[in-house]
């Protein structure tokens, strides 16, 4: 089995739905509907907003760990874990789109400052994209191949076909890329959405 792991706000778990459309990954155990449809409509519902979307990032996340397993964690224990996969691939993202893109659906952060979830999520980063660049040249140290792709990316009003070919090249799939670009536009509104709701709603709070 192969996996995806990211820091946290870093789009991992974007980055395994996009995965998934592949033909040859089958999703019957959370769904007997289209699996594009399921993920457009249902996964990225028009609903999903600041104050639910981890409640729906959760919904199908342990069960799909069995299909493509997917993990958040510090470098030590993502070592451990992907030593029991194939193929493990890392998104990076930089500690400050995290943090943008996390803030606004859980404002601790997890029980900890702005700052040092930065920093810890650029260590993780600068760790993992060395192993990758290392693990291209030669063998590293660990069975398991190790590829670090770059979330930010993703933050572009048009998917970047590069990278969804890197993907696919890595895991041995073919993404259909109308599908994910559909799917990842879908994503950027929902996150927009999520930003203009959570700021009406505190300006009523706060301000008026």
């Amino acid at each position: 089995m192969n996996a995806i792991m990211s820091p946290v706000g870093g789009g991992g778990n974007h980055i395994r739905w996009l995965c998934l459309l592949d033909q040859t990954f089958k999703i019957q155990s959370i769904t007997e509907k289209n699996k594009f449809d399921f993920i457009l409509n249902d996964v990225y519902n028009d609903n999903r907003t600041w104050h639910n979307w981890l409640e729906n990032e959760w919904k199908w996340r342990n069960t799909i760990n069995d299909i493509l397993f997917f993990e958040h964690g510090i470098p030590s224990v993502e070592i451990e874990i992907a030593k029991s996969f194939d193929k493990v691939l890392y998104v990076s993202s930089s500690g400050d789109n995290c943090y943008k893109h996390y803030l606004k659906f859980n404002s601790n952060l997890n029980t900890t400052n702005s700052l040092k979830f930065i920093k810890k999520i650029d260590k993780s980063n600068n760790i993992y994209n060395k192993q990758s660049e290392k693990k291209q040249k030669r063998n590293f140290g660990y069975d398991f191949n190790l590829l670090a792709i770059d979330f930010n990316h993703f933050y572009k009003n048009s998917l970047d076909t590069t990278i969804i070919e890197k993907i696919n090249n890595f895991f041995s799939i073919q993404i259909p890329f109308d599908q994910a670009t559909e799917i990842h536009n879908k994503w950027l509104l929902l996150n927009k959405k999520a930003e203009k709701d959570i700021i009406s709603v505190l300006k009523k709070i706060y301000v008026d």
